[in-house]
């Protein structure tokens, strides 16, 4: 596949503005799951794998600006876009009495926009606060029905601390709300669309330099074990952490 980026930015005199517009092709393969998996339990629910999937396609364009503002202190920007998608893989869920099994499949056309904001402070030289929202709507462009997993609003806060040369640490949220996803009941197995989970999740890091090469990192996710599913009856990891050596040559 041929995918390529085309992209222009002006900056406005004397305001410092900076105005930009992106366009972009994409191309997304099936995953060996959507190809190849099988599944019968027999009685109430099949699903498999559909090896005529064509790849997902995209043409994205972007249009936004970028302010400066308070010497630099704070930075502003807003964002609009809009995705086409062409032959978008989706997962059809069907009941057991269906002739055809539940599998994903190509819709013919999809369609995602919306726009992001972002607002990046630092109020020393050594600590920065961002954050970043986005709204999106994405629905089959033939039937109007949402596509799945694509929340409406999510928001990202992160602060980051240089507190001394060798040793930075970091804190931020995720806030994910409204979402679309398919539930299946666990004794008929009959599926159903519905409000997909809201959730909040903290997490926090650190990073020392030991010298230039060698760097030591820790991180926490999920700092408040909330449970929650970013993908409907499949629970994300509750509270973990992580630890690691970074070697630079």
């Amino acid at each position: 596949a041929l995918t390529w980026r085309q992209g222009l930015a002006w900056t406005v005199p004397g305001a410092r503005t900076t105005l930009f517009g992106n366009v972009s092709r994409s191309v997304a393969t099936p995953t060996a799951q959507d190809l190849y998996y099988q599944s019968d339990d027999g009685a109430f629910f099949r699903s498999a794998g559909n090896p005529n999937l064509r790849p997902e396609r995209a043409l994205t364009f972007e249009l936004g600006a970028r302010q400066p503002l308070a010497q630099d202190a704070v930075t502003v920007g807003l964002t609009f876009f809009r995705t086409q998608l062409h032959d978008a893989i989706e997962f059809v869920t069907r009941p057991y009495a269906d002739p055809l099994p539940s599998l994903a499949e190509n819709l013919s056309r999809a369609l995602q926009e919306g726009a992001e904001t972002s607002l990046i402070w630092r109020p020393l030289a050594e600590v920065d606060l961002a954050a970043h929202y986005t709204y999106l709507t994405a629905h089959d462009a033939n039937t109007g029905v949402r596509l799945l997993r694509r929340p409406r609003h999510t928001a990202n806060f992160t602060a980051t601390w240089r507190a001394t040369p060798a040793l930075t640490l970091n804190a931020g949220a995720q806030l994910v709300v409204g979402r679309v996803d398919t539930f299946t009941d666990p004794i008929t197995f009959a599926s159903k669309r519905a409000h997909g989970q809201d959730y909040c999740v903290l997490r926090a890091g650190a990073s020392y330099a030991v010298n230039p090469h060698l760097t030591l990192w820790l991180r926490g996710e999920n700092l408040t074990d909330v449970a929650y599913e970013s993908v409907a009856q499949y629970p994300a990891l509750r509270l973990a952490g992580y630890a690691g050596v970074k070697v630079t040559f």
